[in-house]
């Protein structure tokens, strides 16, 4: 589902990470409903990931956005207690360029009170990345006329 203003429309790039996911059980913090595509995800690395410099030291352990899509052949949503294949869409891909493949990943949802402000409600594997940028890459603006009264954020580059 693509529409204006739709994080598909907005980001600056086409890479993607492909991680094989696991949701947790509703029953032990896992979500309610099933994900299909186009949940938009906020991801954390656990903290044994620190060993081996991921995230880096000098960034914080907050949740980042990546949405998703369901690629898995057999699926077209995974439900709570099941896994299967996703692409992540990073908003920021130099955070994830990084990351080694094999490395853990955790899916989170909601900013309640916490160390990090996420609950984790499944955890995955990186299992490749294709065409990831390894640098910030600013949002994609479509050109179009705006209606009176609404506003669009502007990107300016220096």
């Amino acid at each position: 589902m693509t529409g204006t203003n739709s994080w598909r429309d907005l980001l600056g790039h086409d890479g993607v990470v492909v991680i094989d996911l696991a949701l947790r059980p509703t029953a032990k913090g896992g979500p309610k409903r099933e994900l299909s595509s186009g949940y938009k995800a906020d991801w954390t690395w656990p903290d044994e990931s620190e060993g081996a410099g991921v995230p880096p030291v000098d960034q914080p352990r907050l949740p980042v956005r990546a949405p998703i899509d369901v690629v898995d052949p057999d699926r077209r949503c995974i439900r709570p207690g099941e896994r299967g294949i996703v692409h992540a869409h990073p908003f920021d891909p130099e955070l994830w360029s990084a990351i080694p493949i094999g490395s853990t990943v955790q899916l989170c949802r909601g900013q309640p009170s916490g160390s990090n402000g996420a609950v984790v409600i499944g955890e995955g594997t990186i299992i490749d990345t294709i065409d990831l940028p390894d640098h910030p890459v600013p949002l994609r603006f479509p050109d179009r006329p705006l209606r009176p009264g609404q506003a669009i954020l502007v990107h300016i580059q220096r």
